[in-house]
């Protein structure tokens, strides 16, 4: 007991005071360097995962829904001032403006950060995490990544919906950050993970750049598409046009997971994994966004694969 409060103590110490960049790959690396003769190598993960979820990443997860909260709830009427602020002065979302008001230095910093795009940035910071993780050999902290940044994106548009007075440049940003995050989030990073899980010869190299330049064309399309369906309706879109990107956040944690089931074939089923998932990308199908009890479904399967992966569950 004594040796694991001043191990953590020494953690404490030497990272977590420390305004250092990317401290928070350090404090799980030290962890893992310290505690693994204490845990054992099996469970040195599980005891990173409770010991950095109650010290940081609850604190975290907590600090984001409260501002989401706060976005819905609090400050009605500051947004609406700032409405007719912007349409007075026509000037919404130009970019950066430094201006000086009665001797004063007034900074305002380009894009929007709202609550309509706060769990776009979340996904996104997740999947930094997790490309992070994966460089470093954490596969099983990627992969718990990949599957937030999915749970993120999950709901970032629902959300976005409940802002009525959005305007229409508050708007055309959401369309374009989305996927320009999802391009990170779910192409870019399963494609190192893949990788990293050995897609590295030639045949997989090809499927790699094949998943990653039909991702590419598939949010393209869809900007475009959804760009003119909203100057049309304000209805919520019933139906994608191809597989949603998101999907590989639902496909890969799946595949993860029975890495000790298919052991010499799990390659393979990667392999298929990665060039069905992208082909099906920019096959003009029509597929129903899913509602809300699928959603909850998709969440459940992914839950129990991410703690079966961490051997909190078994099944």
């Amino acid at each position: 007991m004594y040796d694991i409060v001043i191990l953590q103590g020494m953690i404490s110490v030497a990272v977590d005071m420390l305004p250092l960049p990317g401290g928070m790959g350090i404090s799980e690396k030290l962890f893992s360097m310290l505690f693994t003769g204490i845990f054992g190598q099996v469970k040195v993960l599980a005891g990173l995962i409770l010991s950095r979820g109650l010290s940081y990443y609850t604190e975290l997860l907590i600090s984001a829904v409260m501002t989401v909260a706060a976005q819905l709830f609090l400050g009605n009427e500051e947004r609406t001032q700032r409405k007719d602020q912007r349409k007075a002065e026509n000037d919404t979302g130009k970019g950066k403006r430094i201006r000086k008001k009665e001797g004063e230095l007034m900074i305002s910093f380009i894009g929007y950060y709202n609550y309509t795009v706060i769990l776009t940035y979340i996904s996104l910071f997740c999947s930094i995490a997790g490309m992070l993780f994966t460089v470093n050999g954490w596969y099983k902290m990627a992969v718990l990544c990949l599957a937030l940044s999915g749970l993120c994106d999950m709901f970032d548009g629902k959300i976005a919906r409940r802002k009525t007075d959005r305007t229409d440049d508050e708007k055309c940003f959401g369309i374009q950050i989305d996927s320009l995050c999802d391009m990170v989030c779910f192409g870019a990073f399963p494609i190192l993970l893949a990788y990293s899980l050995g897609m590295r010869g030639p045949i997989g190299i090809v499927i790699l750049a094949w998943y990653g330049m039909n991702g590419v064309v598939r949010l393209g399309y869809f900007n475009v598409c959804e760009t003119k369906r909203q100057e049309e309706t304000e209805e919520v879109r019933k139906y994608y046009s191809g597989l949603p990107i998101t999907s590989i956040a639902v496909v890969l944690p799946l595949v993860f997971v029975l890495h000790t089931v298919l052991r010499n074939h799990f390659a393979v089923a990667l392999h298929v994994a990665m060039f069905v998932v992208g082909t099906l990308f920019v096959t003009n199908i029509q597929v129903k966004k899913p509602r809300n009890s699928t959603l909850a479904v998709l969440v459940g399967v992914v839950a129990l694969a991410i703690l079966k992966i961490f051997h909190i569950f078994s099944f």
